[in-house]
């Protein structure tokens, strides 16, 4: 059975050379923030428009606490892409040059909050 693990890695789209819904490469110089969460939760919710179908997610996710570089960066809403691995080695890409995930983190005492938000035409590949 396909698990999520509890690290994932976000990175700001400025940061980013190419994506695709299977790859993201960043820009030299530029990483993935990797995050950790106990649960981490993405599962999608589908509405059907005028336009089509669209898919959508929005999450509060707790997470471990960040390093203070990370949290000012990520301190307001910004766009970014996130990739959530699974325990068989495979990942899924969520957002994209076109529809990218807009993200912020909240600071607390013990840990911080990531906010998260996706509206996509086009479902995340496994």
């Amino acid at each position: 059975m396909k698990e999520i693990c509890s690290v994932f890695d976000i990175i700001l789209m400025e940061d980013i050379a190419s994506a695709d819904n299977i790859n993201v490469y960043p820009l030299p110089g530029r990483s993935f923030d990797k995050l950790t969460s106990a649960s981490l939760n993405v599962d999608m919710d589908k509405d059907l428009t005028d336009s089509g179908v669209v898919f959508s997610l929005t999450r509060d996710i707790i997470i471990d606490k960040v390093p203070e570089a990370v949290a000012a960066k990520y301190g307001y809403a910004r766009t970014c892409i996130m990739i959530v691995y699974y325990t068989d080695g495979s990942h899924t890409v969520y957002g994209s040059p076109e529809y990218p995930v807009v993200a912020y983190i909240v600071s607390g005492m013990q840990q911080d909050i990531l906010s998260v938000a996706l509206r996509t035409t086009v479902f995340p590949s496994v």
